[in-house]
């Protein structure tokens, strides 16, 4: 069982990584965007059309596609009031209890923003200048939600479980100085 848990937990980490390449990508495609824009509008008095409408819809899927892989790495915020004084034990219980409040938040999160996604199509909203359909990127959030769903479940299982993957790529960015490593962890 806990063979099938770890490989689980890798194969979603693999789809995240995947979700993360593609927020570095829409990264640098805000970075770009915003050079052409201003080298045209300073050396031709010519910006580029849509600029100020493309960068908040390529912000959404950097930060929710980056959302999932963040999980894995351990790089949310967390604020360390009672967890470091607790035992073994009661950490472990603790942290099942916040993994299952956060599947059921984050399940209301991607249903609202998909029900939200139908509203845009419906009612037709686009942006103002290059006129793309705004349900798209409502759908994409809505992706990316149920990206760190997924997420936040395998490493549920994998605690529960008593699997060794959870750790796995936290130790491995802990000894390259990546992500959130042992740092995070001894934050918590």
């Amino acid at each position: 069982m806990r063979r099938r848990v770890d490989s689980t937990v890798e194969f979603v980490r693999r789809a995240d990584r995947v979700a993360h390449y593609i927020a570095g990508a829409a990264l640098i495609a805000m970075l770009a965007l915003t050079v052409v824009d201003i080298l045209g509008r300073w050396l031709f008095n010519s910006p580029v059309a849509g600029t100020v409408e493309t960068i908040p819809l390529l912000l959404v899927i950097v930060v929710f596609f980056g959302f999932a892989h963040a999980q894995h790495m351990g790089d949310h915020i967390a604020v360390d009031l009672l967890f470091s004084r607790l035992g073994a034990r009661s950490q472990h219980v603790l942290s099942i209890f916040s993994h299952i409040f956060s599947l059921a938040v984050l399940a209301l999160v991607t249903w609202q923003l998909w029900q939200y996604a139908g509203v845009q199509d419906r009612g037709g909203y686009a942006t103002a200048v290059i006129e793309w359909p705004v349900h798209w990127f409502v759908r994409i959030a809505a992706l990316g939600s149920a990206l760190l769903w997924v997420a936040t479940l395998a490493e549920t299982v994998a605690e529960l479980f008593g699997s060794g993957a959870q750790d796995t790529e936290r130790d491995a960015s802990a000894v390259t100085g990546a992500g959130g490593g042992a740092g995070a962890e001894a934050d918590r």
